[in-house]
């Protein structure tokens, strides 16, 4: 039988524990039931080592990303705080310059007459380096100046403005509307001030204004030249 089977298939017949996870050298090996006992606890505690030793790689991987998790919080906070010092060293930089700008300018009134000087992009060439206005209120150290043509929008400290001896400007002469130090500039300029501005209002009456007293001072030198030449 043994014989038909290897000739049929060319090996000899296989049996017993050849299916089993131990190896062959180890099934060679054994010679008695307690000796495969043996094998197959042994084979039970190597599983049971390797189990032990993934769930001890997951624990060292969660160890590691709470380590990675509490030193990001450590730097975030340590950016908060010194995003907290910065902010606090800047106020009080700034209160020290302002206690220096008051040291050095004296405090200005309300009804002083003021000069505020124009920047210069908000003026033409020939306009004026300045307006003059008057204090209208104080308010933390900043000051509300008013014009003739309105108030000024902006509020002033007091290193951005000259107090004048003279008075300009009356309180009562100021007029309840808002406008810009520009647009102020632009009322007390002769030629239209900086900026775009369509051709209405005072500004054209202005500018037609001296265009007819242009025009009348050339058209009386011209006539009398004209009667000069007729008599001759």
């Amino acid at each position: 039988m043994v014989q038909n089977i290897e000739a049929m298939f060319g090996t000899p017949p296989k049996i017993g524990l050849t299916s089993s996870l131990l190896s062959e050298n180890i099934i060679a090996k054994l010679k008695t039931e307690e000796e495969l006992h043996v094998a197959l606890e042994s084979i039970q505690i190597l599983s049971n080592n390797n189990e032990n030793n993934e769930v001890i790689g997951e624990v060292e991987k969660d160890d590691k990303d709470k380590v990675i998790e509490k030193q990001t919080k450590t730097r975030q906070s340590s950016i908060n705080q010194n995003r907290t010092e910065s902010l606090n060293n800047l106020k009080i930089q700034a209160e020290k310059i302002t206690e220096m700008s008051e040291k050095r300018f004296c405090q200005g009134n309300i009804g002083e007459s003021v000069r505020v000087n124009i920047p210069d992009v908000d003026r033409a060439r020939s306009d004026l380096r300045c307006v003059f206005g008057v204090i209208m209120s104080m308010k933390d150290n900043f000051y509300e100046i008013g014009t003739t043509e309105g108030k000024l929008q902006q509020l002033y400290s007091r290193n951005q403005f000259t107090i004048c001896k003279e008075k300009f400007a009356q309180i009562e002469d100021v007029l309840a509307n808002s406008i810009l130090l520009r647009e102020a500039a632009r009322s007390f300029s002769n030629l239209g001030g900086q900026g775009h501005k369509d051709m209405t209002g005072a500004l054209a009456r202005r500018v037609a204004k001296q265009i007819n007293a242009s025009v009348k001072k050339q058209t009386d030198y011209v006539i009398p030249s004209v009667m000069l030449l007729n008599i001759e």
